[in-house]
């Protein structure tokens, strides 16, 4: 078990130390949150249910008759139960008493930052599940590209609000093609869609009213310089929290230790894989020399 005594590293230059409360930071780079389907358990609660209906079918009906067919509600669910996640630091008393408040800080936002990146990549893990894939193995996210991904999404009747996140490196290849085909060939069909992948490159692309963002949590497939990203509703996929992220100081007296804890009691569940679809295409760092 690690425990920060005043010798750690370069703790023992830090002095002078207040303990406050440490907040959650997210990191900037986390849209994932943001973008699906968010509940919050009650107290006494520990399972959350995700209700799908289906589709009501209209019939013609002649003037004077009467409707025969019934409809079904169709209905299906998805039951989730969250769990708890945490990390923690220990640090001695004496090294508390020599801390800088600078330093503390440092402690709790690489805490908040920890929790943010865990559930972020909780909710990565599910791109690759979802019912439908775009893309394929040295396959770029190309303009065209990009616009048959959008266009597909429709096809399939996924509902609004539809997302997309990438990995940096392929959304930085839909802005090269953007400048290399020309804003003047695709001026009608993305508007100024273009000007926005340049000036807007790292995130808020949109293209037929679907923002694209990059999330630099992606991973690239093991052993490919490819990674898989997604287009999804926010209906597709939610996350569930009994508790949200907290952090807490715990005094050990006798040890002389003070804990500074983050917890979270969560679960980030598909709810309809039918909503979104993964995207598969190279991820590879592009060239800075040409």
């Amino acid at each position: 078990m690690a425990i920060q005594t005043a010798t750690t590293g370069n703790l023992e230059k830090a002095s002078n130390v207040l303990i406050g409360e440490a907040r959650f930071t997210a990191e900037y780079n986390s849209p994932c949150i943001n973008l699906v389907e968010r509940h919050q358990l009650g107290k006494g609660e520990n399972t959350y249910r995700f209700i799908k209906f289906g589709q009501a079918e209209m019939s013609a009906v002649a003037d004077g008759e009467d409707i025969i067919e019934s409809q079904e509600f169709g209905m299906t669910y998805v039951d989730c139960e969250p769990t708890i996640v945490g990390a923690k630091f220990i640090i001695s008393d004496k090294a508390m008493r020599e801390l800088k408040p600078a330093m503390m800080a440092v402690a709790g936002r690489m805490l908040g930052d920890g929790m943010g990146r865990k559930r972020d990549e909780d909710i990565i893990a599910l791109f690759v599940s979802l019912d439908n894939a775009f893309g394929a193995t040295t396959k770029y996210l190309g303009i065209q590209n990009a616009q048959a991904c959008v266009s597909n999404c429709r096809d399939l009747k996924i509902p609004n609000p539809i997302y997309v996140v990438a990995h940096p490196n392929a959304l930085g290849y839909l802005a090269q093609s953007a400048m290399a085909i020309g804003a003047t060939y695709y001026a009608g069909l993305l508007d100024e869609t273009t000007r926005k992948i340049l000036n807007n490159f790292w995130r808020g692309v949109v293209i037929n009213n679907v923002p694209f963002f990059d999330d630099g949590n992606i991973p690239n497939i093991s052993g490919y310089n490819e990674a898989y990203g997604a287009i999804f509703s926010k209906y597709a996929m939610g996350v569930v929290e009994s508790l949200s992220p907290r952090t807490e100081t715990d005094r050990d007296a006798s040890a002389s230790l003070t804990e500074l804890v983050i917890t979270s009691d969560y679960i980030a569940v598909e709810i309809d894989g039918g909503y979104g679809a993964s995207l598969r295409y190279m991820s590879a760092a592009l060239a800075t020399n040409n």
